[in-house]
Formats: structure tokens, C-alpha cells, sequence
């Protein structure tokens, strides 16, 4: 997690994502979908999760919506 949020912050810091973005907050919603996600492929009769060929962008795609400056 704090290897994520560094390189975040990083990004922030050369104006790759919003100014006012939280790299603690973004790593922590990145990494929990990713455990969820893990933990619900642990139950066979369980809810189905998105092949992670599905799953990686979407999540990636709503993460950029919220961290890209506005321009």
C-alpha cells in the first residue's frame, strides 16, 4: 500500500493526477478492489467476479476518472 500511494504521490507532485487527489485514500480503494476481488474467487458458489481481463481496466478506468486533473 504505501509503495502505491508513493508513486502517487509522486504522480501528484508532476501534476499527472489532480492537485488536491489523496495517493492514501486512492491506494487504498485500488488495493481493497483488488482483495475483494481476490477473496470472492475464494468462494466457488459465491457471487462470479469479471475475468481480471475485464476487471484491471474498468477498475483503472474509474480510478483515472477520479484522479485526472481537470482541465
Amino acid at each position: 500500500m504505501r509503495s502505491l500511494a508513493a508513486y502517487l504521490r509522486n504522480e501528484r507532485e508532476a501534476g499527472r493526477i489532480r492537485p488536491d487527489a489523496d495517493p492514501d485514500a486512492a491506494a487504498t480503494l485500488l488495493l481493497g478492489a483488488c482483495r475483494q476481488r481476490a477473496f470472492l474467487r475464494g468462494f466457488p458458489d459465491g457471487e462470479p467476479v469479471a475475468p481480471v481481463e475485464e476487471f484491471a481496466p474498468a477498475l483503472v478506468r474509474a480510478a483515472l476518472l477520479g484522479l485526472t486533473p481537470v482541465t
